[in-house]
């Protein structure tokens, strides 16, 4: 990622399964821990045992360890492995998934041939576009969890798909759909400067719109690294607030007047 290519591969599988296994086992430790503590010393003020602890350890030490100990041991190697193997693990994964070039004006993207054990994956198919060829959608769907949105981009002409969604994740407002449609619409926009956020300060004067931009505007070049936590956390504030203000789909839709969707 810099101010010429923004290319998106997921982590290895082993990570992804290394981080999920001890954000769950700490999950447990922390929700369930205390609760089952709680409910025993609820417990010892309703039993009719005079020695409630004592026998609760004579006759529950197994299932304790089994209950408290598995989750906690768990938990203890994934972070072992965490930190000290991080390098083994923190891999990219069977390769890039799509790219969206500044320069270039392209979409990339990569779709890869299933994997089967001790075969090789095949080569990937590889397709190209320009970035004007892209619609964005919003996808809506519903689950436990709630109402979950997330952005997707569309070749126009095929069923093509660059994930981007996959950036910002699902978010149960559409708001910060339509804000990363921007981030990708100002990226792939050579005439304006790069979005003015921590990722892409070290590359701004080797954009020359950017580099333009700043000098214009006295932009101190270590705007963001010098920054204090207070003011850091002052203008996060203010970001949620103007992507909360976002007012995306009452924007004239320029692309109506060209074309015709259908569904399909």
């Amino acid at each position: 990622m810099d101010h010429e290519c923004f290319r998106y591969a997921p982590l290895a599988k082993r990570f992804q399964i290394l981080n999920l296994t001890e954000i769950f086992t700490r999950f447990l430790i922390l929700i369930f821990g205390p609760l089952m503590v709680l409910g025993l010393i609820i417990g010892s003020f309703f039993t009719y045992k005079k020695n409630y602890w004592q026998s609760l350890i004579n006759d529950e030490w197994v299932s304790a360890v089994l209950v408290f100990g598995i989750p906690i041991g768990i938990w203890l190697i994934s972070k072992i492995l965490i930190k000290f193997f991080l390098k083994w693990f923190l891999k990219a994964g069977k390769g890039p998934l799509w790219e969206l070039n500044r320069r270039t004006g392209m979409v990339t993207v990569w779709t890869y041939p299933s994997k089967f054990p001790f075969i090789p994956r095949g080569k990937p198919k590889i397709f190209k576009a320009p970035f004007v060829e892209f619609d964005a959608w919003v996808s809506i769907r519903g689950d436990r969890a709630g109402v979950l949105n997330r952005l997707h981009l569309f070749h126009r002409y095929s069923k093509c798909e660059a994930g981007v969604g996959a950036v910002g994740g699902a978010t149960s407002m559409p708001e910060p759909c339509y804000a990363l449609w921007d981030f990708v619409q100002n990226y792939m926009d050579v005439t304006q400067p790069l979005s003015d956020i921590p990722i892409w300060e070290a590359y701004r004067h080797l954009d020359p719109v950017t580099a333009e931009h700043d000098r214009q505007t006295n932009r101190p070049e270590r705007y963001w690294r010098d920054m204090d936590d207070d003011t850091f956390k002052a203008c996060e504030r203010e970001m949620h607030n103007r992507v909360r203000a976002l007012s995306t789909l009452g924007r004239p839709n320029i692309m109506a007047e060209k074309t015709v969707y259908a569904s399909y």
